[in-house]
């Protein structure tokens, strides 16, 4: 998971790091079912807030994460040290999201020119 993640700076209290992926980057396993399940999202309960800490592997390193053509702001919870995702909103609504953002693909070279430009 996660080989054309980027790691973009955003300017709020709450939150120090967001990244960004597509669709398609985030799946697992690719004969589930939903989309939900398709990324390894098993559990139904959200977090509005930044959770404290993963409710996976109780790490702090917890990140924003926007899938590409889904929604235009966080969508996700990750966390940075084993990779498990998170919802911010229910399953349901996740998976119109989702929808959305199926077919989204980037060239991670662009991405170092974006950084560059912006950096």
């Amino acid at each position: 998971m996660g080989k054309n993640k980027v790691h973009l700076v955003q300017k709020t209290e709450s939150i120090s790091v967001n990244e960004i992926s597509v669709y398609d980057d985030l799946i697992v396993d690719r004969n589930a079912r939903t989309r939900c399940l398709k990324l390894g999202i098993k559990s139904g309960k959200t977090y509005k807030e930044r959770p404290e800490k993963c409710p996976h592997c109780e790490s702090k390193k917890i990140v924003g994460l926007q899938v590409l053509g889904a929604y235009n702001k966080i969508l996700f919870w990750i966390c940075d040290v084993c990779d498990k995702l998170s919802l911010r909103f229910p399953k349901r609504e996740t998976e119109k999201y989702l929808k959305n953002g199926e077919g989204f693909w980037t060239n991670a070279s662009d991405w170092d020119n974006y950084l560059e430009e912006i950096g």
